[in-house]
């Protein structure tokens, strides 16, 4: 999963001795370094934040039903439009 040869970057922590021990505990209980130990969790904990906020996965029934929703006709909803078309209180 890493590719050591394209590291170029580095991140530095600072921890207390407790945490270093506990994570290096951890790392040889993985059977892993310190740093695969960290980054890989670390990445994956990024990987699903990022996906909860910029994609999502459907299945074929449920995104024919998005897309239909999609296409339907504008309704209009003229307070929503008055909302939108009034000046902020920001703006006065």
């Amino acid at each position: 999963m890493l590719n050591t040869a394209t590291r170029s970057a580095s991140i530095k922590l600072r921890v207390t001795p407790d945490q270093k021990e506990r994570l290096d505990q951890a790392s040889r209980m993985e059977n892993t370094t310190l740093t695969g130990f960290v980054l890989g969790d670390a990445l994956a904990r990024a990987d699903r934040l990022l996906a909860d906020q910029t994609r999502f996965v459907l299945t074929e029934p449920q995104f024919s039903e998005y897309l239909a929703v999609l296409e339907r006709p504008v309704r209009d909803m003229p307070k929503l439009r008055r909302l939108l078309t009034e000046t902020s209180i920001f703006d006065r």
